[in-house]
Parts: structure tokens; sequence; C-alpha cells
């Protein structure tokens, strides 16, 4: 048996989840991240982020953490983590009792005087790691025959998703890209994207004489476990054959660093080296699949990892004994601050769709495609905000909810019947599926003036709890409209979605999944996670290497794993008149704000 050890790295947070070889039970860890912001410059330090990872490792089993403690750690990024809490998902004592160790309070003693040996006396171990979209920019450098990595601005390295400072490389790469790549990440590319943020680097910090070089974050962190971690001066050991030449004609997924054929880079001007940590089981390999095994440091077999957003997805289907070709037309849901779509497809659909990302073909054996929404949960967020008074210390949902069905019981009539003179778009944050605008906002129709016994009184904009109920459901009923403007979007391109999985703190919500069944994925058979659960992308990455090992794919942790067919209630048929209506008028206004910010960009 083989534990299976698997880090999810955010903007503000790190995850680990060990999954036990011999129960199958999780040890979940946490730690938070330090992020510095000045500006549209967003950044982070990559010997911190190593610290918190090392310390939950240590948490787990000290005798893989000394793995990576022959040298002190810098003190300055010790010295920032200090004072932060431990997370752990209260599992740590059943994780104890299997496998006869105690943590450790801290990685003091363990990293000045460690003797390197491999694991012994100890069932094997993988890691792998999935990150957000981050980038790491370093510089090789060459000390006493040795070459090695070192941060280009020590402590600023780790460039995060958000920074927008790539904003005019974002204008010109879209200029120039293939029409094909555009395609692929919905027809443009935006600052927050790897290749924009490569570009801004190579403007930057290209010099005569310096070997810059990038990673995707979770290629970089992957590359850290495979090159026995940093020295005490913050530097990495260089492994040979990290600089890959990818087949012509290869495009990165999701706009990021990794993956772009050599062409693509000519012309697009960029020198700067993409690196990665690379196959030693098999060079010929440039890109593998999630999970694949890479290498081998000290007994701990490294794999190779993704960006975030597939991690859980990337782990439901490697663990399940189904056939991956069993999930095609499946859709992963998952739905929380923002809201991603996983989409897997027979290889006979898979084509380029308008608005969508994808395929990609370097995940998985199957295409996949991923879109999303980028201000879901947060527009909850935001409207409680505005009903603070209102909603006091309560929980804002359940407050809400209550109140929803006390104005159900006393009118009669169900919301979508009482809310159907109002229609609310909420692009708040601008569109990144299916129409890619961010120029795209919020539109109100206020339906005050048509009031009569059967709808609502009250103005949009009002303060009190009818008005509060009313932006609740208009903004459930939304998500709901672009949820099947997606799914129709794929569905025309690649055929019916076949199934659909939903997860995330939204998934709790009974509203919003009723609505979703009824309207959105009508005909397709929805499961959904009981519980949010918020390491599921480190569970998910860690499962994403279990087709590596020997052991059985289903011993699962039931609670964590388990997914269950939410409780449905036969539509209201004067209600789904009424969503279809406005789901027409939704359309139009897409297409109107589209049409109409293109008019007056023109002028």
């Amino acid at each position: 048996m083989t534990d299976l050890i698997g880090v999810d790295i955010g903007s503000d947070s790190v995850r680990v989840s060990v999954r036990n070889g011999k129960t199958g039970k999780n040890l979940d860890l946490e730690r938070p991240l330090s992020r510095s912001q000045n500006g549209h410059e967003h950044t982070m330090s990559g010997p911190a982020l190593w610290a918190q990872i090392v310390l939950m490792l240590n948490e787990y089993d000290p005798q893989i953490s000394s793995l990576y403690s022959q040298n002190e750690l810098p003190g300055d990024d010790i010295s920032l983590l200090a004072d932060s809490e431990l997370e752990n998902s209260g599992n740590a004592d059943t994780w104890q009792e299997n496998h006869g160790k105690k943590p450790y309070q801290s990685i003091a003693s363990t990293k000045s005087d460690a003797i390197i040996q491999p694991l012994k006396n100890r069932i094997p171990a993988f890691v792998c790691v999935a990150a957000t979209c981050l980038m790491v920019v370093m510089r090789r450098v060459s000390h006493a025959n040795a070459a090695y990595f070192e941060p280009i601005q020590p402590g600023h390295e780790v460039i995060v998703w958000m920074d927008t400072r790539a904003r005019a490389e974002a204008l010109w790469v879209s200029s120039r890209l293939p029409e094909l790549a555009l395609a692929q990440i919905g027809g443009t590319v935006t600052p927050e994207m790897g290749i924009a943020k490569l570009k801004w680097v190579d403007n930057h910090f290209q010099k005569p004489g310096s070997e810059i070089c990038v990673f995707e974050l979770y290629d970089w962190v992957t590359y850290v476990f495979l090159a026995g971690g940093y020295t005490a001066s913050g530097k990495v050991k260089c492994v040979s054959g990290d600089m890959p030449r990818f087949p012509p004609g290869l495009m990165a997924m999701d706009g990021s660093v990794k993956g772009w054929a050599p062409e693509i880079l000519e012309a697009l001007e960029i020198s700067t080296k993409v690196c990665c940590t690379p196959n030693t089981f098999d060079a010929a390999r440039v890109f593998p699949y999630v999970g694949t095994p890479l290498g081998n440091y000290n007994g701990l077999t490294v794999s190779h990892g993704c960006i975030d957003c597939y991690a859980g997805w990337a782990g439901q289907v490697c663990s399940n004994k189904t056939t991956l070709e069993s999930r095609a037309s499946s859709l992963l849901m998952v739905a929380g601050t923002l809201t991603c779509f996983i989409a897997l497809v027979s290889p006979d659909h898979a084509r380029a769709v308008p608005g969508l990302w994808g395929p990609f073909l370097q995940l998985l054996h199957l295409p996949v495609y991923s879109f999303g929404q980028p201000c879901t949960g947060q527009l909850f967020t935001e409207l409680f905000e505005d009903y603070t008074e209102i909603v006091g210390d309560n929980a804002p949902f359940e407050f809400v909810e209550k109140h929803a069905r006390d104005i159900e019981y006393r009118k009669g009539y169900s919301l979508p019947v009482l809310a159907r003179h109002y229609l609310y778009y909420g692009d708040k944050h601008g569109n990144r599926s299916p129409c890619g605008d961010f120029r795209m906002g919020e539109i109100l129709v206020d339906g005050k003036n048509a009031a009569n016994a059967d709808t609502m009184q009250c103005a949009i904009q009002e303060r009190n709890i009818e008005s509060l109920v009313l932006r609740y459901y208009l903004t459930i009923e939304f998500l709901v409209f672009q949820t099947k403007h997606l799914c129709e979007t794929l569905a025309q391109s690649c055929g019916a979605i076949g199934e659909v999985f939903i997860t995330g703190s939204q998934a709790q919500n009974v509203r919003f999944i009723l609505m979703l069944v009824q309207f959105a994925f009508t005909g397709a058979p929805v499961k959904i996670r009981p519980n949010d659960n918020k390491y599921a992308g480190s569970q998910g990455i860690a499962l994403s290497m279990a087709p590596y090992v020997e052991q059985d794919l289903q011993f699962v942790d039931k609670k964590q794993g388990m997914w269950v067919e939410p409780e449905l209630k036969v539509a209201e048929s004067r209600a789904t008149a009424i969503l279809q209506a406005k789901y027409r008028a939704y359309r139009q206004m897409a297409a109107w704000q589209q049409l109409f910010h293109g008019t007056m960009g023109e002028l």
C-alpha cells in the first residue's frame, strides 16, 4: 500500500491531503500564505510557500520532511510564518494511530544537521501538486561547478494570477497568437493569463548573459520536490532535462505558460525559457497526463500535477473503476466564490467552441474543456453586505431562505411567479464564458410598476426583507440562466451532456440546485457533494496518482468521496413557462450588451 500526498496551492493558503494507503483515510492540513500587493502587482515568496508545505509534511511524517530540511530555510521566511496557525481536519489522531508517529511542533529539530537517508521502514509515498495559475520567475546561475535556480526578485518571484501588470502585453499577444490558439481560450488574451505574463517577464527581465526561466507554480513546487528542496541561501539545485522542446503546434492549457510550441513563442518574440520538471522515467513524454510519476527523490515518488481547477475532477475520474471513456460527455461544476466548469467529451466531438476554453489534450486521455463565471458566490456575499442591518448576526442563507419560504406561503405563489416582472443580468465583474467580454456588467429590470396581486410589490433597490428575498432569487435565476447558456453552447458543438457533478459551497443551496436540475440541466442526471469540502483539490490531486499504485481504487472515505442525487420536485408548469420566457430575454440582454459595447468602442 502507498500513501498518496496531494498539495493544493491557492492564492491565500496551501492545503495538503495525505491518503493513508492502509486505511484510505485522509489527513487534511492547511496553512496560510502571505501575498504582497502594490497596485497591479501581486506576488509572493517561493521559500515562504515551501516552508509551509514542509511544515505540513512534518506533521504527516518527520522522516519525509527531513528529506527537505538538510539546510536551514531562509530566516526571513520562517520568521514571517512563526505565528501562523496550523489548521487540520481533525483526523490527526486516527492517522497517528495507524502510522505510530507523533507530529513535531516545528521543523526546527530537523533542519540543520539531518542526514538524508532514503525512506526506510515505512510504506511508500507519492506526491502530486496542483496550484492556481501562478508563475515563478527564476534565474539559472552556476556555483561550485553546479547549476542552481535563484529568484529573480527574492520574495516576489511568484507572480499571482490576479497580477495585472501585463495589460499592454495581453493586447500585444492577443493580436499575434494563431487563430486556433485564441479560439482555445475564448478569443482573447487577458492580463491574468500566463502567456501575457510571460511576455511581460521577457520585456522586463531579459538581459544579455542572463538566463531567465519561468515555471508554472505547480511545476515549480514539483521541481523543488524532485531537486531536494531549497538551500539555505534560497537556491534550488537544477535537475537535468528541465527545458523540454514541445511538439510543433502544441498550445498551453488556459493560456498559461507551459506547453507552447517553439514556433509560437518565436512568433511572439519570447526568448525567456519555459522550464518544467523533467520526466526522468520517460524522457520522451515531456507533458505527461496528471498523476504520472516523473521521478524519485530518496524514496518519495514525485508525480506530474496540474492547474488547481482540474485537480478535483482529475481525482474523480482517475480513481474510479469505471473507464475514462464512460465519462465522456460529463460535466463538473465547481460552484464557489466563482464557478469553474470542466467538461470531458469524446475525441470525435472535440473542436474549438466560441466562448469556451479548449479542447485541451494534455490533462487526461479524453479532451477537456474549461469555462466559468468569474463572480458567482461573490454575488451573494456582496448582496448580503448591502443588507447587513437586516441580516444582522444571522446565517445569511438560512435567514433569507426562511423569509423566502414565508413570502411564498403567504402569497400562495412560488418565487419564479412572484418575480416574473423583474429581471437581473448579473455579469457584475465581466463575462469569462460564453461571451469572453469583461466589459459586460449588470442590467436590472425593476418590475414594481407592473406589480399586481401575484407579484412582488417592492422596488429592487429598496432596503427591506422583501427586496432582499427578491434580489437573492434574481441572483439565483441569473446564475441558472447563464449555466444553461454555457451548457447549450457546449452541447451545440460537442453533443448533449450525459451527466453532471456539482461541488463547492453553492452545492449546498437547495433552491439553486433544484432550479439547475429542473431548468439548466434538463434531462441529464445530476449528483452533488453533500458537504462543502475545501480539501477537494488536495484530495483530488492525491487520487490522480491512484492508477499508478497497486491498491484498491475504490477504497475511499465515504464521508468525503460520496456523490448523492439531490431531492427533486416536479417543476410547476407556470413557473417553467415563465423561466423559459425570461431565459429568452436573458439571451437577448447578453447579445444586446455585447453589441452596445462594441458600438461604443468604435466611437
